[in-house]
């Protein structure tokens, strides 16, 4: 049986947005893990106080999650439903103005809000489900 390990880097300017996650929606089950493809993306919508979407990106048996929401200009990254990797699919890319983030830990290395990082949710794997990580 093969798991997959989720990978969370914690900023310290991403305390609200975590707390608001754990307060709001303890215990939220996101998707299935066959849900996201190897080598793709998924959006998924939460609700709570305040509605916001996730970007969840799995690469081979890592699931790294993100709040969908640009550092520059707090607009959603995805350029339609599910699509937030550049054409490669080496990078998240914003719609908006094209800046490109490290999968592995959110950081721009590329477009105008350059070494600035996505905000990363905490999420855990429990039972073949991606989970909203309870800290």
């Amino acid at each position: 049986m093969e798991f997959l390990k989720v990978s969370i880097k914690k900023h310290s300017s991403e305390h609200s947005f975590q707390q608001s996650c754990r307060d709001n929606i303890e215990e939220q089950v996101l998707c299935r893990i066959e849900d996201v493809a190897d080598g793709d993306s998924k959006e998924i919508e939460l609700s709570g106080d305040g509605n916001f979407t996730l970007c969840l990106v799995r690469r081979n048996t890592v699931v790294h999650a993100y709040r969908n929401s640009c550092p520059h200009t707090g607009s959603p990254l995805n350029w339609t439903k599910d699509k937030f990797l550049s054409l490669n699919g080496t990078m998240i890319q914003c719609a908006l103005h094209g800046a490109l983030f490290r999968i592995e830990d959110g950081l721009c290395t590329w477009g105008p809000c350059l070494n600035k990082n996505l905000s990363p949710v905490p999420i855990e794997i429990r039972n073949g489900y991606i989970m909203l990580k309870n800290e």
